[in-house]
């Protein structure tokens, strides 16, 4: 079913849909909640940490313009951006309603699948796609869409279609360089032998623990448990396991054993265990649940930190970056890519394959997705809108930069700059309006880069990375009793090993006595969802 799924997305959604005549029924299909000749209001709940600026309502206006233009159909666009938490209570206080239309958040853990999908509140679109009005939405999504995609043909939202090969880790290269390493091959090779190249997560951890007692840090890495690990500590590990993940393991000969969340994976505990002996030495933030990113970027902006990789993707970097230049201008900084698992001296341990292990973890192209209100009343005015976006470069880039010539300047075909410096970090439009990232229609890269920071970009779009097992598969909720059992292992797992490592207080190489030992506990009440997923997994796969 997959594969048949993506050939027919590639050519603009045939045959593969016909698995049920009519899959999200005719309720709010084909009505609208507007008065003739009175705009359409399209509510839709948007998760993102991007700040409205003081041309949106500008721009909003100039896009309800042009969408009237190009169709004929007025319409008010009404779109709340909420953070990560307030949009979860948004939806869960709204998504048994038809006040709103439509939600956008990103895929996996707690996101838009878990809140919305699974909850019955996302329209079945597989009837929509075959319409004119999504014809553009059909090429420029291609075979992402299997991203939401039930293997039964089901599809439950639209795909963002984004670089998968985001992420780096931001150093302080002046304080690197003072403890005797630095990222550049011909600085190290010039050096006398005073400066040693970074390349091992052994002299990575040697860096940390001179930045505390010779810089004086006092916290040498920030970051999140879950962020150390998409950058750092699973990559060295063999498996490649980490907490927000899953795993395949493979049979003797070669077949599918089961598919797993990656924190059962017998190497698991050699990826804890970095996090454990970090807290334990001060290396890395005491972790508490309720610290923000903002908390970690004052952290950094303070100079108590020598490594920061909390929110590790480039242009967050870039942005961090920047704002410490303002604090300190004489501060050097560097991004660097995955580190190979390896000692203190530089020798590099590979697998039994003889490759080395490193790697960031790959996003998925399908970073975030939108979905329907089953009980809208614009559910295909909602679609056309979002083909709208999609129907030209023009279109789209409106939705995403703003208004030429104000929020932006267009340089060349791909790249752009802004009218003043200081909408880098205070940009005058968010960029919402586009709903959703597509790069397959416009992929500018700001031209205002430093030499520096496009070597850093570089750095990001080069780096070795490793994907989840479950990219690109969207796997529907299993029955109840085997979903709560899973949720309930996996609360036990969370809090009885994989808190208690991350803040130091056990040790993940120990092992724990009766309901504390998280794996066996988890496989004594939720094997029933192992083999669920296993089987999700092998259809998606045929």
């Amino acid at each position: 079913m997959r594969k048949i799924v993506k050939r027919t997305l590639a050519g603009a959604f045939t045959a593969v849909f016909a698995l049920a005549a009519v899959g999200c029924g005719e309720s709010g299909k084909d009505s609208s909640s507007a008065a003739p000749g009175e705009a359409t209001q399209l509510t839709v709940f948007i998760a993102s940490d991007k700040v409205k600026g003081t041309n949106e309502s500008k721009v909003t206006e100039a896009v309800e313009r042009k969408f009237e233009e190009d169709t004929g159909k007025a319409v008010k666009l009404n779109f709340l951006v909420y953070n990560k938490s307030d949009f979860a209570s948004a939806v869960e206080n709204s998504k048994a309603s038809s006040s709103w239309d439509a939600a956008v958040s990103y895929l996996g853990i707690a996101g838009v699948d878990d809140n919305l999908i699974r909850q019955g509140a996302a329209a079945d679109l597989q009837d929509y796609l075959f319409e004119d009005y999504c014809k553009n939405i059909a090429d420029a999504v291609g075979e992402n869409i299997s991203s939401l995609t039930t293997v039964t043909g089901a599809v439950y939202g639209i795909p963002s279609v984004s670089e998968q090969k985001d992420y780096g880790i931001l150093v302080r290269k002046d304080w690197m360089k003072q403890v005797g390493y630095t990222d550049d091959a011909a600085e190290a090779e010039s050096s006398g032998g005073s400066l040693k190249l970074l390349k091992t997560m052994g002299q990575f951890e040697d860096m940390l623990k001179k930045f505390k007692t010779d810089i004086g840090c006092t916290i040498p890495l920030a970051g999140a448990p879950w962020d150390l690990e998409y950058v750092l500590t699973s990559g060295v590990v063999e498996g490649q396991p980490s907490y927000a993940s899953h795993s395949v393991i493979y049979n003797a000969d070669g077949g599918v054993s089961e598919v797993i969340p990656g924190y059962l994976h017998d190497n698991y505990d050699e990826v804890l265990d970095y996090a454990y002996q970090w807290s334990k030495e001060g290396l890395w933030e005491q972790f508490e649940s309720t610290t923000t990113y903002t908390t970690r970027e004052q952290w950094f902006y303070s100079e108590q930190v020598g490594v920061y990789v909390g929110n590790p993707k480039i242009d967050e970097l870039i942005r961090i970056s920047r704002r410490l230049k303002e604090y300190n201008p004489e501060a050097e900084l560097t991004v660097i890519g995955p580190l190979s698992a390896g000692d203190a001296d530089g020798n590099v341990t590979k697998d039994a394959q003889g490759k080395e292990l490193k790697g960031f973890r790959a996003e998925a192209s399908a970073y975030s997705g939108l979905v329907i209100n089953p009980r809208s009343k614009n559910q295909e005015l909602m679609l056309e809108y979002l083909n709208w976006v999609y129907a030209s470069k023009e279109n789209y880039e409106l939705c995403a930069y703003g208004i030429e010539g104000e929020d932006w300047i267009r340089v060349g075909e791909d790249e752009f700059s802004y009218p003043s410096e200081s909408y880098i970090t205070k940009p005058s439009y968010s960029g919402t309006l586009k709903l959703l990232e597509n790069k397959n229609i416009s992929d500018r890269t700001y031209t205002g880069y430093t030499a520096a920071e496009k070597k850093w970009i570089a750095t990001a779009r080069n780096a070795e990375c490793y994907e989840d097992a479950l990219t690109g598969m969207f796997l529907f909720k299993p029955a109840d009793e085997t979903y709560n059992n899973f949720i309930s292992a996996q609360n036990k797992m969370v809090t009885e090993v994989i808190y208690k490592a991350w803040n130091g207080s056990i040790d993940p190489k120990v092992s724990q006595p009766g309901e504390s030992d998280g794996v066996k506990y988890f496989y004594s009440v939720a094997s029933d969802y192992v083999d669920w997923m296993t089987k999700q997994y092998l259809l998606n796969k045929a």
